[in-house]
């Protein structure tokens, strides 16, 4: 509303004042203020200074949701300009009413992770450009893996288990082990092909956005303050991956189970994962995963979803810690110095993938690293950003980060397990083996045979990706 001022000296300064009611919250406005100018950025192809940039593959996916709020009135203008004409008015409250709404649609809650579509132009533009990191590991012949096909193997290595290694130890003269380092500053997705040309790692940019910064700090925060009401045991502070603290939601299938089962914890640890897994910021790095997998990785995300989908339709019982995610478990490491030592995640389907999200506040450039010992590549990982591997083959671990650095982190994974529950109709495979006819059996060890390279199959080539590696 309108109101005058008068001067001392008789004076009248004319002002425009709005009257906030008394429950405004100024902090969510500044916010609703930062997420309208970033979309606007993200929506122009925009970084923070302005200037053009090459987005991410992935920047253009649909994102998963940020808490919805009212338009605040800071975004209103005390100052109006003379108003336009009626129709030209009309046009443009018909254009700001259309972007709104479109900004009500992209931050609405994917219902699942079948409704998030991937923009297939954008995509398919930037895959296409995207230039591969070739290695000299054949994972067809190198992984190791059980007979089965379902699960890795787990192997001991005395020389590395259960130590920590800093930058130094790994790369340059003076180390032993003479591994590359591979140099990402998070801005470029960039690929990692085996000997065979198969996309078997990714290293995945995040949207260059304050939005996604927002994102991933949330994250940040809300594992510090998790961390704090957790009652944790011993085995969950110091384990064979490292020595922190870590607690996993979701579906576990193995270890001799008669059958699938949720992972169960005492009464304040499921209450701290259920705050997690409920956060709308794991929630949307979760649907963006799923995005990443089925721009790179169609046929494994398709191969994903079948088996999870059969699982919880076999049972109601069974939950998955994110409706908009194939991954049947998630992992939160609690930190504050999540340092992971050498070891494969050999439980997890071995031609599958394991997304690990990096979080904390350290030098990505001195610390922090990903290890890929199998490929003699160390790798800087900033805070906020993603790589997807197959943990189930792979060895890998972090390097160390100064003393007052903090680093947490957030996985998801599938049990092998729950696929081989799945294929052999619900049951175990001694209750299968009772029950099948000799052709079954047959049929069965042919497949067996095949299934490791079968699986592989699912992995993107670079051909398929229109990569040219000759």
């Amino acid at each position: 509303m309108k109101i005058r001022l008068k001067l001392n000296r008789g004076k009248d300064l004319g002002v425009s004042a709005y009257i906030l009611s008394s429950g405004f919250n100024f902090a969510n406005a500044l916010l609703d203020v930062v997420l309208y100018e970033s979309e606007r950025d993200e929506l122009f192809g925009q970084t923070d200074n302005g200037h053009e940039t090459t987005p991410s593959p992935l920047t253009s996916l649909p994102p998963s949701p940020l808490p919805s709020r009212s338009v605040s009135p800071l975004l209103q203008d005390p100052n109006p300009t003379a108003a336009p004409p009626k129709s030209q008015s009309r046009k443009r409250h018909s254009k700001n009413q259309s972007k709104r709404n479109k900004k009500k649609r992209r931050l609405e809650e994917p219902k699942n992770a079948a409704s998030i579509l991937p923009r297939s132009a954008a995509t398919t533009r930037h895959v296409t450009a995207a230039v591969p990191i070739p290695s000299q590991f054949t994972t067809l012949t190198d992984a190791k893996v059980a007979s089965t096909g379902y699960v890795g193997l787990r192997t001991v290595e005395p020389d590395t288990d259960g130590q920590e290694f800093s930058l130094s130890d790994l790369v340059g003269s003076q180390s032993k082990f003479d591994f590359n380092l591979i140099e990402w500053n998070a801005k470029q997705t960039m690929p990692i092909i085996d000997n065979d040309g198969r996309l078997t790692t990714i290293l995945v940019a995040p949207p260059q956005t304050v939005e996604w910064k927002t994102c991933t700090h949330a994250a940040t925060e809300a594992l510090k303050k998790e961390r704090s009401r957790c009652g944790f045991t011993a085995e969950q502070k110091d384990h064979r991956r490292g020595k922190f603290p870590a607690l996993s939601s979701g579906i576990l299938y193995g270890n001799g189970m008669t059958e699938p089962a949720n992972i169960s914890h005492n009464v304040k640890n499921t209450a701290a994962l259920k705050r997690l897994t409920t956060h709308w910021a794991f929630k949307r790095m979760s649907g963006f995963v799923t995005g990443v997998m089925k721009v790179w990785a169609p046929r494994l995300y398709n191969y994903y979803e079948t088996h999870l989908d059969a699982v919880l339709d076999s049972d109601s019982r069974l939950h998955r810690p994110f409706e908009n995610s194939v991954f049947a478990a998630a992992a939160f490491n609690f930190g504050p110095k999540t340092v992971c030592f050498p070891h494969v995640d050999f439980g997890n389907l071995p031609f599958g993938w394991c997304p690990i999200w990096s979080l904390g506040k350290y030098n990505y450039k001195k610390g922090g690293h990903l290890v890929l010992w199998d490929l003699k590549l160390v790798v800087e990982f900033p805070p906020g950003s993603l790589i997807i591997i197959p943990s189930g083959v792979l060895r890998h671990s972090n390097t160390s980060i100064a003393y007052r650095e903090t680093r947490y982190s957030f996985t998801q994974y599938t049990p092998g397990g729950l696929f081989r529950w799945v294929d052999f109709g619900f049951q175990t495979f001694e209750n299968y083996v009772k029950y099948r006819d000799p052709a079954a059996a047959k049929r069965d060890d042919e497949e067996k045979r095949r299934r490791w390279q079968t699986g592989l199959s699912l992995f993107s080539t670079s051909s398929e990706l229109g990569w040219d590696i000759s």
